[in-house]
């Protein structure tokens, strides 16, 4: 299975395609199967176009799958992009305390799956706890970024 950047579209679309399957993709985008494959495939340069990725996060919601991952990574990029046009108005201490709010939704949740001194994980508490561990992702780059710029500040 190849590699995929997950700051790069395929990556959603393989969340989306593995979670509902390729045929559901097809028929939420009225499409082929082999054209949402070329936009999960990450050496293949088509991606879906605004109103088809819509329509897959809106199918991988309707499934039960919680938020939808192209409108997260483009959160994500946008987010990116105006901190990086921007990176002397990132901080350190908000970066750092949105990284601890983040760990503690995560404490939560594991918490709350814990049963019987055993972890009882349901196939949406997983997707959740996935979910997680993609905003703490983000959060840490953002951090990082933070670092990185206040290093650059006269």
């Amino acid at each position: 299975m190849k590699l995929r950047n997950p700051k790069d579209f395929a990556a959603p679309v393989t969340v989306i395609r593995k979670a509902i399957g390729e045929q559901e993709c097809a028929n939420a985008v009225g499409r082929s199967a082999s054209l949402v494959r070329k936009w999960a495939d990450p050496d293949h340069p088509a991606i879906p176009n605004l109103a088809q990725a819509l329509l897959l996060d809106a199918a991988y919601i309707a499934n039960g799958h919680g938020d939808g991952p192209i409108g997260k990574l483009y959160g994500d990029l946008l987010g990116r992009s105006l901190l990086q046009s921007d990176a002397g108005a990132a901080d350190v201490v908000p970066a750092a305390l949105m990284v601890q709010a983040v760990v503690g939704d995560l404490s939560e949740l594991v918490r709350e799956c814990i049963r019987d001194g055993a972890l009882s994980l349901s196939p949406t508490q997983r997707n959740e706890i996935l979910h997680i561990i993609d905003r703490l992702e983000s959060e840490t780059d953002r951090l990082e970024d933070a670092v990185e710029a206040s290093g650059r500040r006269p």
